[in-house]
């Protein structure tokens, strides 16, 4: 049986990205997960700061750090450039339990 995916092609300045998007994969994103790491990597800047540098509101950012969303695909790709680290890296549990185990 085949599930239903959704293959999103996005381009950043550096790099294009081809991401497969499925059921399962939406499940792999957890709204602390995604609040945690942010918070994280934002460190000592502030919400304002990295909104501006990143063509995002202030008030998305402060959605997706109070688990109240999740970034649209556009967002995920500007935020995980930001960081310099892959979407699913940034935003997908199953990559980050394969990143700890390896």
């Amino acid at each position: 049986m085949f599930s239903k995916s959704k293959y999103v092609l996005t381009f950043s300045k550096t790099r294009y990205t081809i991401i497969i998007v499925n059921d399962r994969e939406v499940k792999n994103m957890d709204k602390l997960f995604i609040k945690n790491k942010l918070k994280k990597l934002r460190g000592n800047m502030t919400i304002e700061e990295v909104a501006y540098k990143n063509g995002i509101t202030y008030s998305a950012l402060v959605q997706y750090e109070s688990e109240n969303r999740i970034p649209c695909i556009k967002t995920k790709v500007k935020l995980s450039d930001f960081y310099e680290l892959t979407v699913q890296g940034l935003f997908y549990l199953e990559q980050n339990k394969k990143d700890i185990q390896s």
